[in-house]
């Protein structure tokens, strides 16, 4: 067979690389290439480079992509000589040097490459290793930009824009933008907006600002996310686009990370009339997010949600033949739930299983006269005879607690078996967030837990229990059935969890420092005897206390000086190990001190 060449290997690696014409494998890719290298293929060497340099199919390793791109460069390959100059640049690999990164790139740009002409007069323009001459910067960016460089385009729009090294010329520096930003150069669109904006080269127009500048923060763009875009789509009033700076401010998007703000952008967003942003008020009210705990506050945006959002999904169950109970509950006001054809359910997948039920994420189409867009449901199917019942159960929590998690509707499998249609949890299930949970502050892990508990109020306030936490022994020894007692035993085992971070089959145990005063709950939570647990209002009430003793300025306050206590003790202590084992089996604690 005949040997394939050093170029046709590089090409291999290259299609294993985008996954053209075969399975995308960036491990194969990087062997292809480094099989090329050896032979001696330039383009190869630069690429097994790029993969040492990127983590790509092989661990990370900058030196070694330094060694790679030398060689490439080396051999006179255009792409190594200007990675070279960008290692010395930027240190990576290799001592940082200037000069040595000035010489590189401008040979790089002397062989034809945009990009290096690019960086030349980025050089130019900030005297890296070479004197300043913005003349000369905006000569090699225009030259990049000739050659079709998306960022030599943008950049010389920014000097037109700022007069370097070329007289300010608002309108050419539009141009340039609009060019750059039509080749999808993220920069360029925020830069656009900006023109917008400000009426920059081009007439004065907000909306179109507001649409450029918003599509940059979709590619990632940092200053599309930063100060001035959040000043932009504030102070033009739109609603989705205050919505976005909460979300930038609350998860630390492009910005600091806020949680105060967020709060504040998403009131002024829900104040407006956005649906997202009442359903994430009502968010930051329930888990204390950038203010405090408040349920009934919680309860008045996530209703205030509901009713705003109801009509946008129509009800079609009118010609179905479906149980009376469940038409009765499809038209009732009172619960605002519509019918879902299971058909327009798309990408239907199973994310979680208990006793009781099955849950399943799945893709609706939602369409309007204007506009469709794709919403993500969860779709609970119930497995127990009396789902009736339950389901009338659940519409009654979430009447009296809005807060609760959202039930949009009802469907119907090709089984026959009724389905809740509820709101995606994006986080998923709290055992899959456990090792983000452990390293939560704890007066976070109160907030997680106060609003646990406020659930499980509602649940037991009519009649039904969870079920699906975890099994009290009295159940798994089949001499008595569920009961809010066994839900108890259940949060016992989910507080210790919270604790440490580690599931329950793994060994139930106390972070060292752990408060007194939380180990005593919890062991009356799994007190062996169910009529010696507490009740969910109890425990509820008692995490509230918590969580104001938390908040309150007395330091004196001994609560709070033991939570505080171990959270700068965790700061230090390594909490998957030297876990306090109780002192009796979990399962059968005898509580009666």
């Amino acid at each position: 067979m005949e040997r394939e060449s050093p170029s046709t290997l590089n090409r291999i690696g290259y299609n294993y690389l985008l996954g053209n014409g075969v399975e995308k494998d960036e491990h194969k890719a990087f062997i292809y290439y480094q099989k090329s290298a050896e032979m001696g293929n330039a383009d190869g060497a630069n690429n097994v480079g790029y993969c040492y340099d990127e983590g790509i199919g092989i661990e990370k390793d900058e030196h070694k992509a330094f060694i790679y791109y030398q060689k490439s460069a080396e051999m006179s390959n255009v792409s190594g000589i200007f990675n070279v100059g960008c290692c010395y640049e930027k240190g990576i690999g290799v001592e940082k040097d200037e000069n040595k990164a000035f010489t590189y790139i401008q040979k790089s740009a002397e062989m034809g490459d945009s990009d290096a002409m690019n960086k030349l007069g980025y050089f130019y323009e900030k005297g890296i290793g070479v004197e300043k001459d913005e003349y000369k910067a905006f000569i090699y960016y225009q030259k990049s930009a000739d050659m079709g460089s998306i960022d030599g385009t943008n950049n010389v729009g920014y000097c037109y824009a700022n007069g370097i090294g070329v007289e300010k010329n608002e309108h050419k520096a539009f141009m340039f933008y609009q060019r750059s930003a039509e080749m999808g150069n993220a920069s360029g669109i925020f830069a656009l907006g900006d023109c917008y904006k400000d009426g920059i080269g081009i007439e004065k127009d907000e909306h179109k600002a507001f649409i450029y500048i918003q599509k940059s923060t979709e590619m990632g763009h940092d200053k599309g996310l930063n100060k001035l875009g959040i000043h932009l789509l504030s102070e033009m009033g739109h609603t989705s686009g205050i919505y976005n700076v909460g979300n930038c401010y609350l998860y630390g998007i492009g910005i600091e990370k806020d949680e105060h703000k967020a709060f504040i952008y998403f009131q002024k967003s829900a104040e407006m009339g956005n649906n997202d942003a009442m359903s994430q008020l009502g968010y930051c009210y329930r888990n204390g997010i950038g203010t405090k705990i408040d349920i009934q506050k919680a309860n008045y945006w996530f209703q205030m949600e509901r009713n705003n959002s109801h009509d946008m999904i129509k009800s079609t169950h009118e010609n179905l033949v479906i149980d009376n109970v469940v038409k009765k509950i499809l038209e009732n006001n009172r619960y605002q739930l519509t019918w879902i054809p299971y058909n327009e359910f798309k990408n239907i997948k199973e994310i979680g299983q208990g006793y009781f039920a099955t849950v399943y994420s799945a893709e609706w189409i939602k369409k309007t006269k204007n506009y469709s867009m794709t919403v993500i449901f969860a779709l609970k199917k119930i497995h127990d005879q009396n789902y009736l019942d339950e389901l009338k159960a659940y519409c009654e929590i979430g009447y009296e607690n809005p807060s609760f998690l959202k039930c949009y509707g009802i469907s119907r499998d090709g089984m026959g078996k009724y389905i809740l249609v509820l709101k995606y949890a994006k986080m998923g299930s709290l055992n899959k967030n456990l090792s983000s949970i452990a390293k939560m502050r704890w007066r976070d892990k109160l907030k997680l837990l106060y609003c646990i508990t406020s659930d499980l109020v509602a649940i037991h306030s009519q009649g039904l229990e969870h079920r699906d936490l975890h099994s009290a022994p009295e159940v798994l020894m089949n001499y008595k059935k569920f009961t809010p007692a066994a839900d108890i035993f259940s949060l016992g085992v989910i507080m210790t969890e919270i604790s440490t971070g580690k599931q329950a089959f793994e060994g139930l145990g106390f972070v060292p420092g752990t408060p007194d005063c939380y180990i005593r709950l919890v062991k009356r939570c799994m007190d062996s005897n169910p009529n010696k647990r507490p009740t969910a209002k109890y425990v509820n009430f008692q995490v509230g206390l918590w969580n104001e003793e938390m908040l309150s300025s007395d330091d004196n306050n001994e609560t709070k000086r033991q939570f505080l206590e171990i959270e700068n003790t965790l700061l230090v202590i390594d909490i998957n190990k030297n876990l306090s084992p109780m002192s009796k089996s979990i399962d059968y604690l005898d509580i009666s001190e």
